[in-house]
Formats: structure tokens, sequence, C-alpha cells
């Protein structure tokens, strides 16, 4: 009787460890599952990760090209810059032309005001064909614009 006692101990161990058994395979299917999960987790992860990267670097090359960009805008803008100091000095020389030429047409206005109508008639070259040469009597107020 012992050994049947043993035999059913045995049988007994036996039946709860291949419960344990089938419980921990269990465990271990739930385990795989969650494994491979995870690893898809993962893998999407990387494809975000190598995507992210791709957009990094395309950002970067854009951004070194606008600093190139900004660069060489740069350059534009100081030689530009410079040719606006060169362009207002000239603006600024010939405005003192411009007025020294009003202040002499001015003075020769003045002095043709206190000459006598009379005397303004001059001879005027005029050519009419390549080979007539002719002189037109002309009169200076009426170029002008001066009233008689």
């Amino acid at each position: 009787m012992d050994v049947e006692k043993t035999i059913e101990f045995i049988l007994g161990q036996e039946a709860r460890a291949e419960a344990r058994l089938e419980k921990a395979m269990e465990r271990m299917d739930r385990a795989d599952k969650r494994m491979d999960r995870a690893d898809k987790r993962a893998d999407r992860a990387d494809k975000r990760l190598d995507r992210l990267e791709r957009v990094v670097a395309q950002t970067n090359r854009v951004v070194m090209g606008l600093v190139r960009y900004g660069v060489s805008l740069r350059s534009d803008v100081r030689r530009h810059d410079k040719a606006i100091l060169r362009i207002e000095a000239a603006v600024a020389n010939l405005a003192e032309s411009q007025q020294r030429t009003d202040d002499r047409l001015n003075a020769l206005i003045r002095l043709v005001d206190r000459t006598d109508p009379e005397k303004w008639q001059i001879l005027v070259p005029f050519r009419t064909t390549a080979l007539e040469s002719d002189n037109l009597l002309v009169s200076l107020p009426r170029i002008a614009g001066f009233p008689l």
C-alpha cells in the first residue's frame, strides 16, 4: 500500500506539475504575444525615427541653402547700400548743378526782360533740304512763348 500511495502521490505531483506547466505555457504564450506587439511598436518607432532623420537631413539642407542665400543677400544689400549712397551723392550734385543753372537762367530772363523787344529778332539757320540752305527770320518772343 505504500507503493500505491507513493504512486498516487507521484501521479498527483505530476498532474499538478503538468497544470503548472500548462499555466506557465499560457503565460509564455501571452508573453510572446506581448513581445510581438512590442517588436511591432519598436519597428514602427524605428520607421518614424528614420522618417524624422530624413526630414531633419532635408531641413538641414534647406537651412544651409538659406544661410548661403542670406550671406549672398547680405552682400547684395551692402552693395546696394553703397550704390544708393553714390546715387544720393550724384543726385545732390545734380541738384546743386540744377540750382546753378536755374540761377543763371533767371539772370538771363531778367536781362532779356530789360531789353527792347524790337531787338529780339534774330536769324536762325534753317535747312529745308540736304542741298538747300536758307535762313529763317524768327521772333524770339514767339519761340519762347512771350507775348508781344
